[in-house]
């Protein structure tokens, strides 16, 4: 019999033991139930914004984050989401897509793969409400999208791509794609990295630091990353909440750790 308890921002799984108590069993119920706080205290480091896994006899349960956002709820110098992603080698080729809904009109990091090369070796950023600048290896292109007419806040969807071996860079802005640009042809991206949500990363004396000028104050959702550039198919799959395989980042089963003042939060409306 497995118990599975759940608070906000933590959840953590409890094992019974399969054990015997050497004496009577009135007393052995008492002894089982003590043995079991005493693991709990030892597998478990509770934080009530995070979950923490010690024990590696204790299995790793990521909750299911379908029709949740993260939610930061203020601009803040210490508030981001760190993911884990298995990069095994040098990435040459990757793609970012991500779901965010903000009424922010200053810039703001979307996603921050800083690595020991540098700490824009991979980074989504929205400069304006109309602008996004793409940065691989410390370098840039910007895409300026057409102005809109006032509307309604509302959800935006993009994917962003970099290959390697062409150089090219694209963006798709709610399934539409830019025009590609040229970025860093030849280069590779570190595959040690810190990986960040809602804030641009910046290498100071005692490591990364943030800037609560450049924060994200908003939701975010449907964060996926690949290391290969998906194809306009796959990219419109996306936007429609499809799956697609081989991801090294998935909303579905995310491996993340938040810091300081971000909510996991069911959505309020659909993108």
């Amino acid at each position: 019999m497995l118990f599975l308890s759940e608070m906000p921002g933590c959840f953590f799984r409890l094992r019974p033991l399969v054990v015997q108590a050497p004496f009577g069993e009135s007393s052995r119920k008492n002894w089982r139930a003590n043995t079991v706080l005493e693991e709990v205290q030892e597998s478990i480091n509770w934080d009530p914004k995070r979950w923490v896994r010690n024990n590696a006899n204790v299995p790793f349960f990521p909750p299911d984050l379908q029709k949740k956002v993260l939610v930061f709820p203020k601009a803040s110098n210490n508030a981001a989401v760190f993911l884990n992603a298995e990069v095994q080698q040098p990435l040459t080729s990757v793609t970012v897509c991500l779901r965010y809904y903000t009424l922010l009109t200053r810039a703001y990091g979307l996603f921050s793969y800083a690595t020991k090369q540098g700490d824009n070796d991979l980074l989504l950023y929205k400069l304006l409400p109309n602008q996004y600048r793409l940065y691989v290896g410390g370098s840039s292109v910007t895409f300026t999208l057409p102005e809109k007419p006032a509307s309604r806040p509302r959800w935006e969807h993009i994917c962003m791509s970099w290959d390697s071996a062409t150089g090219l860079v694209e963006l798709w802005v709610n399934g539409y794609p830019l025009p590609r640009m040229g970025l860093k042809k030849g280069y590779s991206i570190n595959p040690e990295a810190s990986i960040v949500l809602g804030q641009d990363q910046n290498q100071g004396f005692l490591g990364w630091v943030f800037d609560i000028n450049t924060s994200f104050q908003g939701e975010m959702t449907d964060v996926y990353m690949w290391d290969r550039v998906l194809s306009a198919d796959e990219v419109n799959l996306v936007w429609n909440d499809h799956s697609v395989s081989n991801s090294l980042i998935n909303w579905s089963s995310l491996d993340y750790e938040i810091r300081n003042y971000v909510m996991i939060m069911p959505s309020l409306i659909s993108a």
